[in-house]
């Protein structure tokens, strides 16, 4: 019993991944059609296409088939809808499909203008598969701008090329793929002007299939996604609240500094005498006059001795007929007739008096008349007060008569 032969695999397996989103538009989604259209004429004969579509998520229209009827059936039914373009995961998806499918030569044509939005992953997923398999992506930029560096750099990290969709042809891009080594790898070089491609292989050169070394997976770029915009947003929320806090800090200690009493300015730390005013001219304060100092108030005790002592000098002035004693009472009875209402002495004549009179007091002779009273001298006493009332009363008579 002879073993079956295993049926040879396709000389191709092509993805055709379009974008049916809104930013694209119905004008450029039909030219994006066209093309397809064209790269499906061109491929080999047996070749399997696969149709995958895209907008808010990607889907796949036609399976992988190697009926070019059915193919261009499903892609004359494409039509624009969806409010987002999820590229990275149509991209991710492409590559698993190519992958996984049969086919001696591999390759995702990518018709997009190159915008993502709302994928749930990033672009490097996608990429990661493509560079592994060694499936390179031709990417078409379609729409009125499309995002170049994007698109050129899928194509250049999976080993693919970039074109515009003016530029593009689609039997050139089909010779591409048709042109790729068996068992899907790297090494193409391609360049298109004015529509003609040139396909170029270190192995095809020698005339025969060499299968290059895999490609180096490039390192994967962390791109801001739902977690890493929410640490952006706490990272700015712990930013304000530590420029809040050094704000109140600042506020408390500029509150909490004491301030000079002379010109109010915050004192330094550790300070108690304020720079600007230990700086200022001293002030001097005005001179002031001294007090002036009244004369001391006799005792009611002293002027009684100095009134006794002066009766006592009168009384024995009389008594000896002395001519100074009578001069001094006609001096003191002029006095008195001279003025009806003297003029109180200055302090310094009462000053001066009080302390002749303390003087006087403190003489022998008012000593001796200080000495012990008797009896008799008590009589004395008492007599000199009677003379000094008459002597007293004749000097008003005097007046009296001086006036009349």
């Amino acid at each position: 019993m002879g073993s079956l032969a295993a049926e040879p695999p396709p000389p191709a397996s092509v993805a055709l991944t379009v974008d049916t989103s809104g930013s694209v538009g119905r004008s450029e989604l039909d030219r994006a059609r066209d093309l397809a259209l064209a790269v499906l004429a061109g491929l080999p004969t047996g070749s399997e296409v696969a149709v995958i579509a895209f907008d808010d998520q990607s889907r796949v229209v036609v399976p992988s088939t190697s009926h070019p009827e059915e193919v261009r059936e499903q892609l004359a039914s494409l039509k624009v809808g969806g409010r987002f373009t999820a590229l990275h995961d149509a991209l991710y998806d492409a590559s698993r499909y190519v992958r996984d499918a049969p086919g001696a030569r591999k390759a995702i044509v990518l018709i997009t203008d190159g915008v993502d939005e709302n994928s749930a992953l990033n672009l490097e997923d996608g990429l990661r598969v493509a560079t592994d398999a060694q499936i390179p992506v031709f990417a078409i930029g379609v729409g009125a701008h499309p995002q170049e560096r994007v698109l050129r750099r899928i194509a250049k990290l999976t080993g693919g090329e970039y074109f515009t969709v003016d530029q593009a042809r689609g039997a050139d891009l089909a010779a591409l793929i048709a042109a790729l080594p068996a068992g899907g790898g790297q090494g193409v070089s391609a360049t298109a002007a004015g529509g003609t491609g040139t396909v170029a292989s270190g192995s095809a050169a020698a005339g025969a299939t060499r299968r290059t070394p895999p490609a180096t997976v490039p390192p994967r770029l962390v791109t801001p996604g739902a977690g890493g915009k929410r640490a952006v947003w706490i990272a700015l929320a712990l930013t304000a609240a530590a420029a809040i806090a050094l704000v109140v800090a600042a506020w408390r200690q500029k509150r909490g500094v004491p301030a000079c009493p002379e010109c109010a300015r915050p004192l330094p730390p550790d300070a108690t005498i304020c720079p600007s005013c230990a700086a200022a001219p001293t002030r001097i304060p005005p001179r002031m006059k001294p007090p002036r100092r009244e004369p001391p108030e006799l005792s009611a005790t002293v002027l009684a001795r100095m009134n006794t002592t002066e009766e006592y000098l009168e009384r024995n002035g009389h008594a000896a007929g002395a001519p100074g004693a009578r001069d001094h009472a006609r001096a003191r009875a002029r006095a008195k007739c001279s003025s009806s209402a003297p003029s109180p002495p200055r302090p310094s004549d009462a000053h001066a008096r009080t302390t002749s009179r303390w003087r006087t007091s403190r003489s022998p002779a008012s000593t001796a008349a200080c000495a012990p009273k008797t009896a008799s001298s008590c009589s004395t006493t008492s007599r000199a007060r009677t003379a000094r009332s008459s002597t007293k009363g004749r000097s008003s008579a005097t007046c009296s008569r001086k006036g009349t």
